[in-house]
């Protein structure tokens, strides 16, 4: 009896992770700077599924989607967003992102004593 109710939930978990994972594809990557130094919790953003993925602390994201066209915008406080599109519909697509530097300046600053 035992052995019969293992193998129904051995079973039934299989076709569910099956269910979940068919037809789906893997988007990862990393983020980094032009000098190659990632970029930790950057945020990946897929337009189509409304839906933000932050990078860990080297740079690195993964996630499971249909197959498609997504539009993706990456950024991270400090650097210019970068925006693109890919295909996902003929297989995994792994992608390096580079974020450029963005740099403000302040006005003038006037002290008074």
């Amino acid at each position: 009896m035992v052995r019969v109710k293992f193998f129904l939930v051995f079973f039934f978990v299989a076709i569910l992770s099956f269910g979940n994972s068919a037809g789906a594809f893997v988007f990862s990557g990393r983020v980094t700077d032009p000098k190659q130094l990632p970029i930790p919790y950057a945020t990946v953003f897929i337009h189509e599924i409304s839906t933000g993925i932050p990078t860990d602390i080297d740079g690195n994201f993964r996630v499971n989607l249909k197959p498609g066209n997504y539009t993706v915008e990456v950024s991270s406080l400090g650097y210019k967003r970068e925006k693109f599109s890919f295909d996902l519909t003929k297989g995994d697509v792994d992608r390096q992102i580079v974020l450029e530097e963005e740099v403000y300046t302040l006005g003038d600053v006037y002290f008074r004593a």
